[in-house]
């Protein structure tokens, strides 16, 4: 069968830049769902794309599907035939629906009885017509954290309808090419054939676009100034960056900005700029600021990370003195307003500003004082306990001024220097109590860095407990792919603070429901969300598990057992990863735990042994074996020794409980016995599931 290749080319309106990569992984999932289910077998998929437009090649694809014998189910036979054996309506019923001959049906024994059924010759339809029907689903499954949508008008007879059409940017033209042919792809008010464009200021004829190979369509959209692949995109500014970098012996490791700016250009130029020296007086994070947040340029440093007055943005068209100078300017106007707030600013200590934070609301609901107050009752909970009386005082002051940079002209310009302004405002005169402002904010990102002062590490906790249980509370919660107050990533930021900082002290679901007490009184209506809260963070506790590559079935043991000290789970899954390279003693153990499970899990019994029921001598004998272990194993526990408690449990219990299980009838007549050996196999258990891990999670080899 002749093999072909597809080329699908979806031309747009420019898209942002972070919208491009996640939709193009979205896409490829779908084609190959797609042509999994129509059974259209291909070589690989493969992808490129530019702020205007996202590309996918399939290769390898046969002419038409494959004939498939499909087997098609009837009804019973005591509903196809009446009791004289004569075809009922239902019979007809089923030749009528398929198309089908009376010789075409026969009849087979199932375990529902015997019934009718037909196999036929599915023929396989044109692979052309299958992807011209793939395209539409392919657009409407695209996700976007916004869309656009705009009314499209069909063409018929009757003049045509409007329909909206929804996509991250409008819809300008569809390229489609299966093999040398250009595929129709009804997309109302889109055209679709061979054509695609060059750059709209370098070349923006139309390309025509021969054949699907995709070689040579990168080619011909090279010599209209578009380099389509990101990834030889993002090489190319790499190396023109490296260029400017030798001049100087500089340094720009900006890797997400990299990313960012190779979504943002099609041909990319790089130009090297300066601005004036004397701007250098600024914080290094302003000036970064008003290059890399607002203008996406690439800021030099020294061998020593020093900011020198020199960057290098990235152009889409050429590069010529006016688009240096133009963009010399766009920095100058942002560094001197930046200078000016920097000069005003310091003129007001934070206090004043804090004094006025009532003017600011925090989610359209509570005055910023009222979050401020919050955050400092709560970075003091949370310190009980691990922090002395001077960081508790440190922890208070930065608590009551970490909001106050907000209300500087500073902030106002450049948003994303909340905190960080607070720092650079108040660091030389009370260090440690700007070092914890600035931090309470961190990780602002993943990758980012995490707090590492105690200060600092109790208001970050604060400041992101408050927000996701506020949230919670006015129900602004996560979505689908949409989490814009990043909850999510709020709540990834305190796992990985706990785990980071060895926070064993901290209890998950007490600081959550304190964190609620300060936000709203009790009552019936949030009763539950303390717990709602908790699961949140703990799934994100299992994701971050799971992505270090700790066995599922170990993780799910753990969480079993307990959730509200996420360090002592962190420990306990770094213990039963190790013992399973023990294999006897990890078997053994899990048997233990997963047979006093088993035995017990129907079980609605409670309370203390009965040691004048115990007739059998093997349950006398574990029974002291658990009489004389169970204190250990608990303050082993306490004491956080886990693998010393694992070791003693499968010491003490190994042996004695098989011999149990071998000789001792558990379920007897006798009501009485039966719960004394059942109330014996549950304290085993719960002495290793409550305190460790719930191994009857876990299957046995």
């Amino acid at each position: 069968m002749a093999m072909s290749d597809f080329l699908l080319e979806l031309g747009t309106e420019e898209i942002p830049a972070g919208y491009i990569q996640p939709a193009i992984a979205q896409g490829v999932a779908f084609l190959k769902e797609f042509l999994e289910e129509h059974h259209l077998a291909y070589r690989e998929i493969k992808t490129a794309s530019t702020p205007r437009r996202m590309v996918f090649s399939i290769t390898g694809l046969p002419d038409k599907q494959a004939d498939i014998n499909k087997e098609l189910s009837g009804p019973p036979c005591s509903v196809a035939f009446d009791k004289d054996n004569k075809p009922t309506p239902a019979y007809y019923g089923f030749l009528k629906k398929n198309s089908l001959k009376e010789s075409d049906v026969k009849t087979k024994d199932t375990p529902k009885g015997k019934v009718c059924y037909a196999s036929v010759l599915v023929k396989g339809e044109k692979t052309e017509k299958i992807l011209a029907e793939a395209v539409p689903g392919l657009v409407k499954s695209l996700p976007f954290p916004k869309s656009m949508w705009w009314l499209t008008r069909t063409t018929d007879r009757s003049g045509g309808e409007e329909r909206p059409l929804t996509f991250a940017r409008p819809l300008r033209y569809i390229l489609s090419i299966l093999g040398a042919k250009a595929l129709k792809v009804a997309i109302p008010g889109v055209a679709s054939g061979n054509k695609t464009f060059g750059h709209p200021f370098l070349s923006a004829k139309a390309v025509v676009i021969k054949s699907a190979d995709f070689n040579r369509y990168q080619s011909a959209l090279k010599q209209a100034k578009i380099i389509v692949d990101p990834a030889e995109r993002r090489t190319f500014i790499e190396k023109e960056i490296q260029k400017a970098l030798a001049k100087y012996n500089a340094v720009c490791d900006e890797p997400e900005l990299l990313d960012e700016v190779t979504n943002l250009v099609e041909y990319p130029v790089a130009i090297e700029c300066e601005f004036d020296e004397s701007y250098l007086k600024l914080p290094a994070a302003v000036i970064e600021s008003a290059m890399k947040s607002h203008q996406r340029y690439f800021p030099l440093k020294d061998k020593e990370g020093k900011l020198l007055n020199r960057f290098i943005t990235v152009s889409n068209i050429t590069a010529n003195k006016e688009i240096k100078e133009g963009n010399e300017r766009v920095l100058k106007a942002r560094l001197s307003d930046a200078l000016f707030f920097w000069e005003q600013d310091r003129k007001i200590p934070l206090e004043e500003y804090a004094n006025n934070l009532n003017s600011l609301t925090f989610l359209g609901k509570w005055p910023m004082d009222d979050k401020v107050k919050r955050v400092r009752d709560l970075s003091l909970f949370i310190a009980n306990g691990w922090c002395d009386d001077k960081k508790k005082g440190t922890i208070k002051r930065a608590a009551e001024l970490c909001k106050a940079d907000l209300l500087t002209g500073m902030v106002g310009e450049f948003p994303d220097l909340q905190g960080i302004m607070g720092y650079e405002y108040l660091k030389d005169k009370e260090h440690e109590v700007a070092l914890a402002i600035k931090e309470h904010y961190q990780p602002r990102f993943t990758g980012d860095s995490l707090p590492e002062s105690s200060a600092g590490t109790c208001l970050s906790l604060a400041e992101k407990f408050d927000n996701i249980s506020s949230c919670f509370l006015l129900t602004l919660l996560p979505t689908g792919s949409s989490d814009p107050y990043g909850l999510r990533r709020q709540a990834r930021a305190i796992v990985d603070i706990i785990c980071a900082r060895g926070l064993n002290i901290i209890h998950l679901r007490n600081t959550i429901k304190e964190s609620f007490r300060l936000l709203v009184s009790p009552s019936s209506s949030v009763e539950r969300m303390p717990d709602e809260v908790a699961w949140f963070i703990i799934e994100r506790f299992k994701v971050a598990l799971l992505e270090e590559g700790y066995p599922p079935d170990i993780v799910n043991a753990v969480l079993a057992s307990g959730t509200d000290h996420l360090y002592h789970r962190k420990k306990l899954n770094d213990l039963l990863t190790i013992y399973t390279k023990e294999p006897q003693l990890w078997n053994e153990l899990v048997e233990v735990v997963e047979r006093t499970y088993n035995i017990t899990k129907s079980a609605q019994v409670e309370g203390r042994v009965n040691e004048a029921l115990l007739k059998k001598k093997e349950e006398i004998e574990l029974w002291n074996v658990y009489k004389d272990n169970k204190d250990a194993i608990q303050r082993l526990i306490g004491e956080e020794k886990y693998e010393e408690a694992s070791r003693l449990y499968h010491q003490a219990f190994a042996k004695p409980a098989h011999i149990f299980f071998e000789k001792v009838f558990v379920n007897v007549k006798e009501e009485d016995i039966k719960t004394n050996r059942l109330l014996l196999n549950r304290h085993i258990n719960r002495l290793y599931s409550e305190g460790i891990a719930d191994l009857s999670k876990i299957p046995r080899k």
